[in-house]
């Protein structure tokens, strides 16, 4: 659902969302054509995407996609760790938090 939640906060950003309705649809103009006039766009948490414009369609990972947002399985060089640094990072959040020369000892 959290995936859905920066969809939604992205759109949000963009236009205006209504929603949800009774049946749980999210409405608001489609990012991907010219048509401000008319709200086309319906998303769903679990259905995914559908504009009744231009007939983009597909789940809410591709919409994250399309918009620019990363998704789990997305990464990037300045989100990435050294072996060395994960490392480093899960001691850190240990509890009581160790380092790695305490480890050798």
């Amino acid at each position: 659902m959290a995936l859905f939640d920066d969809v939604l906060k992205e759109l949000q950003s963009r236009v205006t969302v209504r929603g949800p309705d009774s049946n749980g649809d999210y409405v608001t103009f489609c990012p991907f054509h010219q048509d401000k006039k008319h709200p086309n766009l319906f998303i769903h948490p679990q259905k995914g995407f559908h504009c009744f414009a231009c007939d983009a369609k597909g789940s809410i990972k591709t919409l994250a996609t399309k918009l620019g947002i990363p998704t789990d399985h997305q990464t990037t060089k300045s989100n990435r760790l050294s072996p060395s640094e994960a490392i480093q990072k899960l001691l850190n959040e240990s509890s009581p938090p160790r380092n790695a020369e305490t480890l050798r000892h």
